[in-house]
């Protein structure tokens, strides 16, 4: 992803910010309401989904959503602390900086350190 289009999904109107495609739409919608834990209550956005990917998609989707979720409460959870840097010869596709910048928008500080 470009930090445009994470700077799109960190806010609102990302669906009609021209930025992606069907494919990606169906994807960020269906991630988002499984994050969300509404996935049972939007049935459009599975519909849309399951009419977008094949079936081992929709799983794949589901479950890369649902694992990120988990580790991600986790690692709040435990208090654990983000890496400093990647091990050598890591591929990252997202700036440090970018990846901060979307954390702030999803996770405002409440002053509570």
């Amino acid at each position: 992803m470009t930090d445009e289009e994470i700077d799109a999904v960190s806010g609102d109107g990302w669906e009609e910010s021209g930025l992606f495609d069907e494919r990606d739409l169906a994807a960020i919608r269906w991630a988002d309401r499984v994050t969300r834990n509404e996935a049972h209550a939007d049935v459009d956005a599975e519909a849309r989904a399951r009419a977008i990917f094949s079936e081992a998609e929709f799983v794949e989707l589901t479950l890369a959503a649902s694992l990120f979720n988990f580790l991600n409460r986790f690692n709040d959870t435990m208090w654990l602390e983000l890496d400093d840097g990647a091990p050598s010869g890591a591929n990252l596709h997202i700036h440090r900086e970018t990846f901060e910048r979307y954390a702030s928008a999803m996770y405002p500080s409440d002053g509570v350190a």
